[in-house]
């Protein structure tokens, strides 16, 4: 797990999972720079795409206490599969940040010309409200 700060003050907590065949002594690395400057360099694995959900959730007591926020405060959880050119999954990752302190952009290039486009990367998914 990394926690990044921002100013000295924490922001978000990180999570990644990669398989060992793939990184084979990663763990033994300096692991304070980009994780994916230091794949590709050292395995050759580049980031071809990335899936990510993000959903507003609430802090769990330890999450909390370490991202310096009250139990129950919004956060943002992004959870990530990185696959290389190949389409090999190389990273799944689990990242809370805190929501008072980020804002997510996204960019999307082009008009679809089609329904069957249009529908292609612009997944929406509808969770119902938990009790």
């Amino acid at each position: 797990m990394r926690i990044r700060l921002a100013d000295g003050v924490p922001i978000s907590m990180e999570r990644a999972v990669f398989p060992a065949e793939l990184v084979p002594g990663l763990p033994e690395r300096g692991l304070g720079g980009s994780i994916y400057e230091l794949c590709d360099r050292a395995y050759g694995l580049r980031p071809d795409e990335a899936i990510e959900h993000i959903e507003a959730v609430s802090a769990a007591g330890d999450e909390a206490s370490i991202l310096g926020i009250n139990a129950g405060a919004p956060l943002l959880s992004v959870t990530r599969t990185t696959r290389d050119m190949a389409g090999v999954a190389f990273e799944y990752s689990h990242d809370l940040f805190r929501a008072d302190r980020t804002r997510i952009s996204v960019k999307v290039n082009g008009s679809p010309t089609n329904e069957k486009a249009r529908l292609r990367g612009r997944i929406v998914e509808l969770v119902p409200p938990q009790e």
